[in-house]
């Protein structure tokens, strides 16, 4: 539309989180129009765009390895502590503590100096730290961390928004921007966002799209963060239309409770456009063979009997190696075809069973979804380590909820006898069918 209004000539730019959506975009665009993307219209992840630009700029950036981080990072921590030896903040957080807080807080919020760190509240980062006696440790830790990565000629994923604004001198600039699943993106993403439109005239726009129930990598409201005004700028699109009124009835009991959504005052509950359905399915195994036949059998019997096509199937799991290793090549011994959404050769609209990370389903949506593997031992997966237990599960309750809400005409959850995903049990018995295979 914005194109239209403008002229063909128009630049659009549309950025997102997954490489999975966009590669799903581009081939809908082709799928709609019959023709590939003009060049007046990007479709990209940020990530590649903010790569791209760095490219372009002739500019290189090495990326910190996860072991050189911790090695850094504990030689901060073990130089702090010889000034605090009797402060507990060092000697009782571990390694990833730091990094993570450098991460989602420091670099994410674009923080610039100790003292707006101390004037900030920690959004999801589990327990409080003390504002004049423990931020002031942390930030030293950080800071000579960051001096340390410097001198190794090195830098952190996390900061690359503020690097591409640093280093090149000259952003492209749109005419229309537009974000989708916005609220994955940190505050410092979408406050480089902010600097690509050619101007702030009417007929040119910023767009965010955004669910708060749907953050799976953010903890917080990036745009609010990012200094983003939206008052008297919002329209809220509350009707759910892709769901069965079953489908969306039992996927809201998982994200109801979710506490934080309501304490932003950021939740818009889904009204159901109220397109009856059948009841998820919950389906209990009590070895994995067992839940492999039950999906081969089924999908295969969707199709036979059921007016879908393999294309109209998806299976989702919380690891690629359950996907990778058994799923794929038990579904191809069954003569079923299918497809991981990591592969070269991955198309949207091809009629074959679609493999995808509950992670990479974000933004899609399948006529039917198989949810595989549900234990508690992998979802919600949270590291015994972590200092952030109560939000990281939080995290994988939205997770769970939005892997649910892929699915448009039926829903199946298969989990192991014992020790099922925790999850389940939030769903009211009335709500779903239960069948053992």
């Amino acid at each position: 539309q914005r194109r239209q209004m403008l002229g063909k000539s128009a630049s659009v730019l549309m950025l997102t989180y997954t490489t999975t959506l966009t590669k799903t975009l581009k081939q809908l665009y082709v799928e709609l129009y019959g023709e590939e993307l003009p060049y007046s219209l990007q479709v990209e992840s940020i990530r590649a765009w903010m790569m791209r630009q760095l490219r372009d700029a002739d500019v290189r950036i090495n990326f910190a390895e996860p072991d050189s981080r911790l090695r850094l990072i504990g030689e901060a921590m073990q130089e702090v502590a010889a000034r605090y030896p009797d402060d507990r903040v060092v000697s009782e957080k571990p390694k990833q503590f730091f990094l993570d807080e450098l991460d989602d807080v420091i670099l994410s919020r674009r923080i610039e100096n100790l003292e707006e760190y101390q004037g900030i509240d920690r959004v999801g980062r589990g327990r409080a730290l003390d504002r004049t006696r423990h931020r002031p440790i942390v930030w030293e830790i950080c800071r000579r961390y960051r001096q340390k990565l410097e001198r190794a000629n090195l830098s952190d994923w996390a900061d690359l928004a503020r690097l591409v604004e640093q280093r090149c001198l000259r952003l492209p600039q749109f005419d229309v921007v537009i974000v989708d699943e916005a609220q994955d993106l940190p505050p410092s993403e979408i406050h480089l966002v902010t600097r690509l439109l050619s101007d702030y005239s009417e007929e040119r726009s910023l767009t965010l799209l955004a669910d708060p129930a749907q953050s799976i990598y953010y903890r917080g409201i990036p745009w609010k963060e990012a200094g983003i005004n939206i008052l008297g700028r919002t329209r809220i699109l509350d009707k759910n239309f892709r769901n069965t009124k079953q489908i969306l009835e039992a996927a809201g009991q998982i994200v109801e409770r979710c506490e934080d959504l309501k304490k932003h005052e950021e939740f818009i509950p889904p009204t159901s456009s109220f397109r009856p359905g059948a009841k998820p399915i919950i389906v209990s195994y009590s070895y994995a063979e067992k839940s492999n036949q039950f999906l081969a059998d089924e999908i295969i019997k969707l199709c036979q009997t059921g007016g879908f096509r393999p294309g109209d199937i998806a299976v989702f799991a919380r690891s690629k190696n359950l996907l990778t290793k058994y799923i794929q090549s038990f579904l191809q011994k069954q003569n079923i075809l299918c497809r991981f959404h990591r592969d070269d050769d991955f198309q949207i609209f091809e009629n074959e069973v679609k493999l995808i990370t509950m992670h990479s389903a974000k933004g899609l949506e399948f006529p039917v979804v198989f949810l595989i593997g549900l234990s508690d031992q992998y979802i919600p997966y949270i590291d015994k380590d972590s200092d952030t237990k109560l939000d990281d599960e939080l995290q994988e309750r939205k997770l769970f909820y939005v892997s649910m809400t892929r699915a448009a005409e039926r829903l199946y959850l298969l989990h192991p006898r014992r020790n099922r995903c925790r999850f389940l049990y939030d769903l009211e018995p009335a709500t779903v069918t239960q069948t053992v295979c």
